[in-house]
């Protein structure tokens, strides 16, 4: 019996109308007849469905699974009303921007070059951060600044899925913080679409306490970074050299920036070079005016001092 042709009504099997005909080839595949997947994304509390069976057809859904990436639907077939669920790719809301479009956020400088960029935040819900995980197949962005509307970019071998699934598992990993990272932060405040924010100084040891400052500049979209030592009975002049060497064996070059104040020194690495001391500094070379000055840290105390401090001013950092 041919399931186009003949619908079931208790044990016995009548003709399907025209009508729930027309419904079913129009709906579903031949063969399986069944409902392929539509791919949908939230604009504010509205669901709209952009690919697939559903699109134009957003009145039918009366709830969504999350979890189970379904849909339910009331289909009004002919004469049948029928009460089911059909699948839809994993959607999320992106949390930077109130209609859930990316919108370029403007030049960005890096060696030199010029380019656009975009950045968007998105909550998934954990069973969906281990659906992106076992794989990937493309990824759809909705835009609101290009003629097409969206951004299709598809993967052959899976190099998105794989790369969440290595932050799934370094997060799965790392150990519960016995504090707050923000709970490091000084001040934060934003000024003319600026923002800046200073963590609190924590002490290295009996030579040594540290704090960091960040500045986000909203006209030229870029950051940076400040990093002030507290030196006491030393004075390092303007200019003077700050040599830190990593535990790797690399030396980053910085330099007093500022030279007001005794036993202070400010200096303004870049994002990597702070990540770079967070996973290890063994010693450090102050040029003072009444000599060098080396501190030793046998036990990674710089390291961690910074890698508290840098994470406290994630949690406020805006790029």
């Amino acid at each position: 019996i041919c399931p186009s042709t003949y619908r079931g009504m208790g044990e016995a099997f009548l003709p399907l109308s025209d009508d729930d005909r027309g419904w079913i080839e129009r709906w579903t595949h031949e063969g399986d007849r069944t409902i392929p997947m539509s791919v949908a994304h939230k604009v504010g509390d509205k669901l709209v469905v952009t690919e697939g069976p559903l699109k134009g057809h957003e009145a039918m859904i009366v709830r969504i699974k999350r979890r189970q990436s379904l849909a339910e639907l009331e289909i009004h077939a002919g004469q049948l009303t029928i009460r089911t669920t059909a699948g839809k790719t994993v959607i999320s809301k992106n949390n930077t921007d109130a209609p859930n479009l990316i919108a370029p956020q403007g030049i960005r400088a890096e060696n030199g070059s010029k380019t656009w960029w975009n950045y968007g935040e998105y909550y998934f819900e954990l069973a969906d951060i281990q659906k992106i995980c076992v794989g990937v197949a493309s990824v759809d962005v909705q835009r609101r600044w290009s003629s097409d509307g969206v951004i299709k970019v598809t993967y052959k071998n899976d190099e998105f899925g794989k790369a969440v699934f290595k932050q799934f598992e370094a997060l799965e990993a790392a150990p519960a913080p016995k504090a707050e990272l923000g709970s490091q932060l000084a001040s934060v405040s934003d000024q003319g679409g600026n923002r800046m924010v200073d963590t609190k100084t924590l002490s290295v040891n009996a030579q040594l306490s540290a704090s960091l400052g960040y500045v986000y500049y909203a006209s030229g979209n870029n950051e940076s970074y400040e990093l002030n030592l507290l030196v006491p009975g030393k004075e390092v002049p303007l200019d003077g050299a700050v040599d830190i060497v990593t535990t790797s064996g690399a030396t980053l070059h910085l330099k007093q920036e500022k030279g007001q104040e005794a036993g202070r020194v400010t200096c303004y690495p870049d994002a990597e070079q702070l990540k770079r001391m967070a996973k290890g500094v063994s010693r450090m070379t102050l040029q003072t005016t009444s000599g060098t000055v080396n501190l030793t840290f046998p036990d990674k105390a710089f390291a961690t001092t910074i890698d508290k401090l840098y994470n406290a001013l994630q949690t406020a950092a805006i790029l």
